[in-house]
């Protein structure tokens, strides 16, 4: 096999020898052609320096050698007297430059044969000697090759012999060291078949312990979840009653206060109708003709004027009139606009005040209930599993005390909401209607905040913006919560599909009322800034609602 191998690696480096060896060959001689080149074209370049320099001399030493030449073959003697006349001898001259030409190229062409022929013997014995050379060193580094190639093969065998020796010997080791393993787990395994059958008896018998405490536990606690529940539903009747009286006189002062709205902005209407009217029919016959062309003119320059001015333009062009109008119309919404900022600022400071002290009241009376739960608490029965179920009992019943009263403030919160919500309705809309009671209302208004906490007279009217919370309220400790069958969410989104609707139709009214009064362009911003704060105050709501969701949800899973 060592032969083999041998012998193909000799193969092989034989053939890369030979490839390399015809390389270097073919790059040889194409140096010694180029070298032929440079002779050829330098002895080009000498015999051309020379004719050029010297062209009548060389002429006139190849006419002597020709003369010479045919003084020798006798063609021509010394004492010939054919040459009388000058033509003759021209002709002669002439004939003898044309031999003398073709005998001058001649002798260039042998001259370079001769040349080159001499260079290439010289390059051929170069090369010959450089090839002698180079097979000289190939051959050595063949032999230094094999001889190399041998001692790595031998040195390969001995190792391969060793490792060999190595792996039997870790695999004998290995067999002993599983039988000794397989014994000792054979043992384990009895001890740990031991162990489980006393884990299981000791498992039954906690069981059995743990069951009757839960029995026991569950007792109690169904007890006094009823006794609770009593004590709530009896205060919950008499609070709901209440309010739902409260409400339902809230509604008709509402009612009353709306249709009356009706009747004096259906009044201003017609009166408003009526002059204008009368005042059209004056002043189409004075002035038809002028109109139209004014009008025209007019309506040009002011959707030009009013383009430019959207497009953020300089309003220097404008006339003087129209920048009197909008000064006119802007001044007085703006200070509409800030009024209304002033006071939702104010009522919002107020709601922000009464909370902040209803929930410092909140942390004192939960601070006090955990000081007054603590000893229930730390009384400790001697079992871990009991003393955890206790604790959860405990925090389960303050949980639920702290979610009835978030619930509680935030039913108080929406009223309070919807109350400030319908007061600056009824203002917008006297405003609107009447703009000289505006005074009136607004101090009469006043007159009513500083009363007792927002009550309403018996004489007003408010719309019922939010959904009917204490309704929600009382179905927080109604038994039904405890079946799985009722759902409390299907209730909560037909009250609040309710509520949108009447929202709906109430806005309806509302812009149809509108439309009729309010014909200039400002009046239009200013409804659309209206609906937008019912739109926000019904998503503040909306929010609201869900958290009561989720809260009623945190209930159910505790329960």
């Amino acid at each position: 096999m060592v032969d083999l191998f041998d012998h193909g690696l000799e193969d092989s480096n034989n053939l890369n020898g030979d490839e390399k060896l015809h390389e270097q060959c073919q790059n040889r001689i194409s140096e010694l052609k180029d070298e032929l080149e440079t002779l050829q074209e330098r002895y080009k370049t000498y015999v051309e320096s020379k004719s050029s320099l010297h062209p009548n001399q060389f002429i006139c030493k190849l006419c002597c050698k020709k003369l010479m030449d045919s003084r020798k073959d006798g063609k021509i003697q010394p004492e010939d007297n054919s040459c009388d006349s000058c033509r003759d001898l021209e002709l002669k001259v002439y004939l003898m430059k044309e031999e003398v030409r073709k005998d001058y190229e001649i002798e260039i062409e042998k001259i370079r044969e001769e040349i080159i022929g001499k260079e290439l013997e010289k390059k051929d014995e170069e090369i010959a000697r450089e090839l002698k050379k180079k097979d000289e060193e190939i051959d050595v580094i063949r032999s230094q090759l094999t001889k190399a190639h041998k001692i790595e093969i031998e040195k390969l065998w001995l190792r391969y012999e060793e490792m060999a020796s190595k792996e039997v010997e870790n695999s004998a080791i290995q067999v002993k060291n599983e039988v000794i393993m397989s014994q000792e787990l054979t043992e384990k395994t009895k001890q740990i078949e031991q162990l489980i059958k006393k884990q299981k008896i000791l498992s039954e018998q906690k069981q059995n312990e743990m069951e009757k405490l839960k029995s026991d536990l569950i007792r109690a606690h169904k007890k006094e979840v009823e006794n609770l529940k009593q004590a709530f539903e009896i205060e919950m009747t008499t609070r709901v009653g209440t309010v739902l009286e409260e409400k339902a006189d809230m509604e008709e002062e509402l009612r009353e206060q709306v249709e009356k709205l009706q009747k004096t902005i259906t009044e201003l209407h017609l009166e408003k109708d009526h002059w204008e009217a009368c005042q059209d029919q004056e002043l189409q016959q004075l002035a038809e003709k002028v109109r139209k062309d004014i009008l025209r003119a007019l309506e040009s320059q002011i959707k030009e004027m009013v383009a430019s001015g959207d497009e953020g333009e300089d309003k220097s062009q404008w006339p003087p009139e129209l920048v009197a109008l909008e000064r006119q119309f802007t001044s007085k919404y703006q200070h509409q606009m800030a009024q209304l900022v002033e006071e939702h600022a104010l009522e919002i400071a107020d709601i922000k005040t009464d909370y902040d002290a209803k929930l410092s009241e909140l942390v004192k009376m939960y601070s006090m209930k955990q000081a007054e739960e603590t000893p229930r608490t730390l009384i400790s029965t001697g079992d871990e599993d009991l003393d955890k179920i206790v604790r959860e009992r405990d925090s389960l019943r303050s949980l639920s005390l702290t979610l009835h009263r978030v619930v509680k403030e935030l039913a108080q919160y929406l009223t309070s909401c919807e109350d400030e919500m319908n007061k600056s309705i009824v203002k917008e809309f006297f405003k609107l209607a009447s703009p000289h009671l505006s005074s009136s209302i607004h101090t009469s208004d006043m007159e009513a905040s500083s009363d007792s906490e927002g009550e309403p007279h018996p004489g007003e009217r408010r719309v019922h913006f939010a959904p009917d919370v204490t309704a929600l309220v009382s179905l927080l400790e109604d038994d039904c919560l405890e079946n799985s069958s009722v759902d409390v969410s299907v209730q909560l989104r037909a009250e609040l599909e309710s509520c949108l609707e009447r929202l709906r139709g109430e806005a309806a009214t509302v812009l149809g009322l509108s439309q009729g009064q309010a014909r200039s362009t400002m009046e239009d911003r200013r409804l659309t800034s209206l609906t937008r704060q019912l739109i926000e105050e019904k998503k503040a709501k909306e929010e609201a609602v869900g958290q009561l969701r989720q809260l009623q949800e945190e209930i159910h899973q505790y329960k």
